[in-house]
């Protein structure tokens, strides 16, 4: 959002002063005061002058004074604070994709917030190469993110920070360096399914699925899978190479909770996140009919 010329700025709990622009409003003349923001509220003073004491973020708006019946202007005022530090970082979904450097502010930035991402590029033609890229704000994920164009097979150190800038301040990150291949990291393994197996008690097949993100034409993944009974807090962890297993050691009649994260097959990059859990309990023996008793009794 721009802010007007005219605007009147401030920090949250100041005395702000609101001059009634235009000649007719000058001297004692008995000037009225509209607030156009969230609330509606009126003022009467004498003489151009209107005395807000220790303002906050919602008195932010547009303040109109009037002579009479007649509108003689328009005072915006904004109300902010200076942007936190921003804490900045940066990955790939796979190694044929760009890197997404990402800050998630804790609270929501004011409306006048704007990020820009600093990029050097550290490699033996041009050792300090750099370049600004602006970064957008997303109200689904509440984060600032911007896109780090990286070819594949570039192999090149990065090192970036992000300043943010509102209408009352600026602050920096630290600086951030990554390696191309070393900051990939995959969506956790979708369509994670726990079926019995019949005639196994103690058995449980887990199957499950790349994520949509990952190009697995070109680059493989392998997995951890871990697995606990849902009463038991400590899980075993298995390496997985393929994308079904089978779990022998299952408590029987019990329900396991079950989650998958991957990571690239060659070790160049980061383990995703853990699944979703999903859930699933070995084959039960049915009850056996007890001999001597009839399925299907005759009157």
């Amino acid at each position: 959002m721009e802010v007007a010329n005219d605007t009147v700025i401030s920090l949250p709990r100041a005395t702000v002063t609101l001059v009634c622009p235009g000649k007719e409003a000058e001297g004692n003349a008995t000037i009225h005061w509209v607030y156009s923001g969230s609330q509606y509220r009126r003022w009467t003073t004498t003489g151009n002058s209107l005395l807000l004491r220790a303002v906050q973020l919602n008195d932010t708006g547009n303040y109109s004074c009037f002579l009479g019946d007649h509108l003689v202007g328009t005072v915006p005022l904004l109300v902010d604070v200076p942007p936190e530090q921003p804490k900045l970082s940066c990955s790939r979904k796979n190694p044929l994709v760009s890197a997404t450097c990402e800050w998630f502010p804790s609270s929501t930035p004011s409306p006048t917030t704007k990020a820009v991402l600093f990029v050097k590029k550290i490699n033996t033609t041009n050792p300090k190469s750099g370049f600004q890229l602006p970064c957008q704000y997303s109200q689904k994920s509440r984060s600032f993110s911007c896109q780090v164009e990286i070819l594949e097979g570039d192999r090149n150190y990065h090192v970036v920070s992000l300043c943010v800038a509102n209408s009352v301040g600026s602050r920096s990150s630290s600086n951030v360096a990554f390696h191309s291949l070393k900051i990939v990291r995959p969506d956790p393994p979708v369509n994670l399914v726990v079926s019995a197996i019949p005639g196994r008690p103690r058995w449980l097949k887990v199957s499950w699925q790349d994520p949509e993100s990952w190009d697995s034409r070109y680059y493989m993944l392998k997995f951890e899978l871990r697995y606990r009974p849902v009463w038991s807090k400590t899980f075993t962890v298995w390496l997985v190479a393929q994308h079904q297993c089978i779990i022998h050691d299952a408590l029987r009649g019990v329900k396991h909770a079950v989650q998958l994260r991957g990571k690239e097959d060659l070790e160049t990059g980061q383990w995703s996140e853990w699944s979703a859990e999903a859930t699933g309990t070995p084959w039960i023996e049915p009850p056996s009919t007890p001999t001597g008793i009839l399925e299907n009794p005759t009157q």
